[in-house]
């Protein structure tokens, strides 16, 4: 009789981000595509958790309140009660969820550690905290996944150092992402549905300059976090070098789950 294959596991996900429109599009992507979310680590530099209290309060408006959110540094703070969180001039609700003490590069490698092969990681600021990860795991390159990294000329070289690492890592530069935009029409669709959708809309919405410095006509605004989560959620996203093209199934991809009406409660799923 022959054996039946043994399932695979699920990827599980962990979203390194700074706080803002590219992170509420990522965890929106996530959330759309019913995704394992692992965590949530502010990107390095975030001194003062600002960042970190502003990534909890956006995971809550999504009803993630449960994902654990690592800010990019160990620092007391995490027990002060900070100001309203902010996101383009959009005042997020205050979530019931606190920062956690460990920092982010720390939970990466524990992550990695407690379940091989498994953790993909997407990435949309600094490399600091996977660099720092690294250093405190070795077997990181064989452990984790594998890396989509959101990139511009600030951010590329420490990517670049990642990927030397070992670490499977592709690279998705700014400048192509900041391309590939929703319409002005899919921007109004994603406010109609209300909510936290209409929250996000708001973030998003907002004068958009044209390549020549005139006003974009027919466009509204960039989905590069969305792309990013887009790529490493796909069924082979970690062949690892630089992206040329944004394939045009990514887009459709990324569009399709951020208007999605279906419902998102269990989509983002805790890891223990």
């Amino acid at each position: 009789m022959a054996l039946e294959p043994a399932p695979v596991p699920q990827p599980l996900f962990f979203l390194d981000t700074p706080a803002g429109p590219d992170a509420a599009l990522a965890l929106r992507h996530l959330l759309g595509t019913g995704a394992q979310v692992a965590g949530i680590g502010a990107a390095a530099p975030d001194p003062d958790r600002t960042a970190a209290h502003t990534l909890t309060d956006l995971a809550g408006m999504f009803g993630a309140i449960r994902v654990g959110v690592f800010p990019a540094e160990a620092s007391p703070v995490s027990d002060l009660d900070p100001a309203a969180s902010t996101i383009a001039h959009v005042t997020l609700p205050r979530s019931t969820a606190r920062v956690l003490r460990t920092p982010a590069a720390s939970a990466v490698a524990q992550l990695a550690r407690r379940h091989p092969g498994r953790i993909r990681v997407v990435a949309l600021g600094s490399a600091r905290n996977l660099l720092e990860a690294l250093r405190l795991d070795r077997d990181l390159p064989r452990l984790l996944a594998g890396v989509t990294a959101l990139t511009d000329e600030a951010t590329h070289d420490g990517w670049a150092r990642v990927a030397v690492s070992g670490v499977r890592t592709t690279l998705l530069p700014r400048r192509l992402a900041d391309g590939v935009r929703l319409s002005d029409a899919e921007l109004a669709a994603l406010a109609g549905r209300g909510g936290a959708h209409y929250l996000l809309a708001a973030m998003l919405a907002g004068p958009v300059e044209a390549d020549d410095g005139g006003s974009a006509d027919g466009v509204s605004v960039p989905l590069a976090g969305a792309l990013a989560a887009a790529h490493a959620a796909g069924p082979a996203p970690h062949a690892g070098g630089v992206l040329r093209t944004v394939p045009g199934d990514l887009r459709a991809q990324a569009v399709g789950a951020l208007l999605d009406a279906g419902a998102a409660q269990e989509a983002l799923k805790v890891v223990a």
